[in-house]
């Protein structure tokens, strides 16, 4: 049984009118779990569901359940995988995933669990086809796939939001940030992975400080890091970068003055002035 897409004007109008669109999910096809933290294929249906975040009523009733059936279908394979996509994707931007099949200049159709079937690519002499698409209202987890003719292949996706942190009090040698680490990051899902923050900075004569990242296990709330250099009455400019195990975003903290500017490195020298 196939799911039945909504076009897209009627999609996020949560119409009850419904389409049928060629080359969607096929109920025998092919799911990848490409981390161990991934969903079991008998529960991909319900993660999908609470990924999705509803306008109105996106999917009318019967649409759903005939999707939710042919996802509770899917074939668990973990080791055995056709398309190739990022595990962990932002809400609201676009992102790559390919069909990595045997046939050469062959089309391979794309779709996703929020949009149905999203557009096709002719694959290369390497035998590769590729898509770009994005979540834009799934938090939480999402499905893409592809096909050609009988061949389906699916990988669930996580849909997050980047790490962020704010900035509470700067002084030479320290920084307490505010930290936000997202549920849905790999940070959060792979006990093997750790948030980190590392702080940096520059000064006007080419001198910098550089901090080794400070890694940290919890999700939101304030940290402090210790950090220090050899350069003392020197102006730095202080940035930070914050990783959950995917992506990045580094921030501008602002200036402080090395060793606050009131001693040198050796008191016991003497300068001629």
């Amino acid at each position: 049984m196939k799911i039945k897409v909504l076009v897209a004007a009627t999609f996020f109008l949560g119409s009850t009118t419904c389409y049928a669109v060629d080359n969607s999910l096929p109920s025998s096809c092919e799911y990848g779990r490409v981390k161990q933290y991934d969903v079991a294929a008998s529960d991909v249906a319900s993660a999908v569901q609470s990924g999705l975040a509803f306008y109105g009523n996106p999917y009318d009733v019967s649409s759903w359940a005939e999707f939710a059936y042919s996802l509770g279908s899917l074939l668990n394979s973990f080791d055995y995988l056709r398309i190739e996509a990022p595990s962990h994707v932002l809400q609201g931007v676009p992102f790559t995933f390919k069909g990595n099949l045997f046939d050469t200049f062959a089309y391979v159709n794309f779709h996703s669990s929020e949009k149905g079937y999203v557009g096709q690519d002719k694959s290369s002499i390497e035998a590769n086809a590729y898509y770009d698409t994005q979540f834009d209202t799934t938090y939480g987890y999402g499905l893409a796939w592809v096909t050609r003719g009988g061949l389906c292949s699916a990988q669930g996706v996580w849909v997050q939001k980047k790490p962020d942190f704010q900035l509470i009090s700067l002084t030479y040698g320290q920084a307490v940030v505010k930290v936000n680490i997202d549920q849905y990051s790999k940070a959060v899902k792979d006990p093997n992975t750790r948030a980190s923050i590392k702080f940096h900075g520059t000064a006007l004569e080419g001198s910098m400080i550089e901090h080794y990242p400070y890694a940290f296990d919890q999700r939101t709330g304030n940290i402090t890091v210790n950090f220090a250099s050899d350069y003392f009455g020197t102006d730095f400019r202080v940035y930070a970068t914050i990783n959950d195990g995917t992506y990045t975003t580094v921030k501008y903290l602002g200036k402080v003055t090395g060793g606050n500017g009131n001693h040198q490195p050796c008191p016991t020298c003497h300068t001629d002035i």
